[in-house]
């Protein structure tokens, strides 16, 4: 693992710049996901400084390697050592290991879900409080790390039922209910207890701010009928993606749940079996679900095999636990009949149709990788997978039936690891994005607050943004062919333009071209604060009064703002103001020098952007108002100042034409949307 992901660039997105995000740029309480386990964790790599990438690959990989010995543990109890050990390191070596590579939590979940197998796979009766106590908590740490947690709970809960009303074992239906409300408590315990105390008040919305906007998204977006087209492709999916790579270790598993009830290590293992089946079916529901019912926000065809594939392992418990149809059994042999023939016609299917209406990607399914767009390779492999099915039934000697579905097994387990590889150093050629996102990080924190990015590739800038490794970079979308000056922030100094996008000459006073992406220097920007006693960057004030929380009213019919630079050309006025009395809806008249230009303003504060042309170089700003009005005339108490217009704020910024001498950036101003409505607000009541 260590040696396939070096000198690798982030390949997941936009997950590995959230998880990055959240876990090194931002304190947990502003976390979006609700990991914070993992974060937290994951947050000692900023340790690291810039190779923070490369030391959560490393504790990725031990977190994988860790969970080998309790993988081993498990199949141990069916297994001989030699081959308990080799089937481990196959587990471990399977494509699930791609996971390393990328700064997402699935590693670390990988791990503490063997944690809780090794505890949840001990038989429940003799000590129902305390299995179900420990169960419970591990399951919260694991949904600290994954909110996705919560359906393997829903899956274990499943299996206790399941297991207590199974015909024969209806005596443990008592230590069932203990264990149910024990796990219940403790994971809740543990999910809010530690969830509190590592990011507080936030930790308290057990789906995180993210899953929460996602699941209000989706929720009654489609219609019946499309919902149940859609559960019905993507369960097919599934079906066949499970068929093609463990249909014959899936052989022995109901055969081996209608064995009669025996000793207890007969039982240990026919509950072992369960609970891989009961587990492994409730996650693969709920990802069939949630695939249909994204709507137009998730492609159909897409297999998430990442919501269950860590639990896959588990299906060797069958093969390894069987021991052949107790004498007598009729309906053991009848269901292994069933089952044989069954999943061989299923992996035969599965390997000639190569699933090729379905997008396997690599985060999504590495499992599947080999498979895309290679019938004449799943074919053979399916047709393997048929025999190996058939073998349960054809090969007398037990044990080399056994062998041919661990072979199996083996040579599916190594299909994906060969494929993944090769996409996963894929990883190592360096994009525009990754090279914009370099460039803005070297250029440091205040030079990146003042920056946006012009970008039309939506998961691109992500890619970008992980680089910069920064929050504050402003993300201006814009849309293929749209207009990138009409996305610019103007109140950023800094624009760098990806995917094409340009600006056109004089909307700028300086450009960088760089592979893939241009660097545009945008003149800067004035923003005086009216609220503030004395603004900065202004010389003097007239027509206007004394500042209160909100800016200034303006008294007179004349208000005049004497600037302490010249500013000429092409200049963008940005005005945050509203009206009062009989001047809402009428022209006042923004001059700038010997340049005019109307504007209306209405009743409640919004922000209005105006752009004057060659403008002679001047220092004065003023507003005429067209009905300066007093409240006492309105009969609104007994101020007597001639009101016209409230303003709080006043942006300029020169944008090209008459030529100026060159300037130093000043500090940045905050980051605005100069060209959308503020949120409404009431106009401030006049006082005196």
């Amino acid at each position: 693992m260590s040696l396939r992901d070096q000198n690798l660039f982030a390949a997941v997105f936009a997950d590995e710049w959230y998880y990055s995000a959240y876990s090194r740029l931002v304190p947990l309480a502003e976390s979006k996901l609700p990991s914070y386990l993992y974060l937290w964790i994951f947050g000692l790599t900023r340790q690291c400084g810039s190779e923070f990438l490369d030391c959560a690959r490393a504790l990725n990989a031990a977190m994988l390697v860790a969970a080998l010995p309790l993988i081993y543990r498990i199949l141990r109890a069916y297994a001989p050592p030699l081959l308990a050990a080799l089937l481990a390191l196959a587990c471990v070596a399977a494509p699930v290991n791609s996971y390393a590579a990328y700064f997402m939590p699935e590693s670390m979940y990988f791990l503490l879900f063997w944690v809780w197998a090794t505890a949840a796979l001990r038989p429940y009766a003799p000590h129902p409080l305390r299995y179900g106590l420990l169960a419970g908590a591990i399951l919260g740490l694991m949904c600290l790390v994954k909110m996705h947690a919560a359906f393997v709970a829903v899956g274990f809960g499943a299996f206790i039922v399941v297991d207590a009303l199974w015909p024969g074992r209806r005596d443990r239906i008592p230590a069932a209910m203990v264990v149910a409300a024990a796990s219940a408590g403790a994971f809740l315990a543990v999910r809010f207890g530690l969830g509190y105390l590592l990011a507080g008040p936030a930790s308290l919305d057990f789906m995180g701010e993210f899953y929460s906007d996602q699941a209000r998204g989706n929720v009654g977006v489609q219609s019946a009928a499309t919902l149940a087209k859609n559960l019905s492709i993507s369960s097919v999916g599934h079906g066949l993606a499970l068929a093609l790579l463990f249909a014959p270790l899936l052989v022995p598993a109901l055969p081996m749940l209608l064995r009669p009830r025996g000793d207890e290590a007969a039982e240990r293992a026919r509950s072992a079996v369960l609970f891989a089946l009961v587990l492994l079916a409730t996650l693969v529901a709920i990802t069939v679900y949630f695939t249909a019912s994204m709507g137009a926000n998730e492609a159909i065809g897409r297999l998430h095999l990442r919501y269950y594939n860590f639990c896959l392992p588990l299906l060797l418990l069958a093969p390894l636990a069987w021991r052949g149809a107790e004498p007598g059994a009729v309906w053991q042999r009848r269901a292994l009949w069933a089952s044989a023939l069954g999943l061989a016609a299923l992996a035969l299917f599965a390997g000639a149709y190569a699933l090729r209406l379905y997008l396997p990607a690599p985060a999504d399914s590495p499992e599947l990788v080999w498979v895309i767009n290679r019938t004449w390779l799943s074919a053979p492999v399916g047709l393997l997978g048929a025999a190996a099915c058939l073998g349960w039934l054809a090969i007398r000697e037990l044990p080399r039936a056994r062998l041919a579905a661990l072979g199996y097994f083996v040579l599916v387990a190594a299909l994906g690891t060969g494929a993944v590889t090769v996409s996963v150093r894929n990883a190592r050629f360096e994009s525009a994005y990754v090279r914009a996102g370099q460039w803005l990080n070297r250029q440091g924190p205040q030079r990146i607050a003042d920056s946006q990015l012009l970008v039309s590739d939506g998961s691109g800038r992500f890619k970008t943004q992980f680089y910069a490794d920064s929050m504050d970079l402003a993300i201006r979308p814009v849309a293929p062919g749209g207009d990138a000056q009409a996305a610019l922030d103007w109140n950023r100094g800094t624009a760098v333009a990806l995917d094409g996008l340009a600006l056109p000459a004089g909307s700028y006073l300086d450009k960088e071209t760089h592979p893939g992406f241009d660097v545009y220097r945008l003149a800067s920007a004035t923003t005086l604060e009216l609220s503030q006693a004395q603004p900065a960057g202004v010389r003097a004030l007239r027509g206007l009064s004394a500042p209160e929380a909100f800016g200034r009213w303006s008294d007179g019919p004349v208000a005049a703002i004497e600037l302490d630079r010249e500013v000429s050309g092409n200049v963008r006025v940005v005005v945050d103001a509203a009206a009062f009395g009989p001047n809402v809806g009428q022209p006042v008249t923004v001059a700038l020098g010997a340049s005019r230009q109307p504007l209306a303003l209405g009743a409640s504060a919004a922000r209005h952007t105006l752009q004057f042309r060659d403008v002679v170089p001047t220092r004065e700003l003023s507003l005429s108002i067209p009905h300066p009005t007093s409240p006492q005339s309105l009969g609104q108490g007994e101020d007597t100042r001639l009101l016209g217009v409230a303003v709080s704020r006043i942006s300029l910024r020169e944008t090209g034409g008459a030529p100026r001498p060159a300037r130093a950036l000043p500090a940045p101003a905050p980051a605005e949307c100069v060209d959308c409505a503020a949120p409404a607000q009431a106009v401030p009541r006049p006082q005196r």
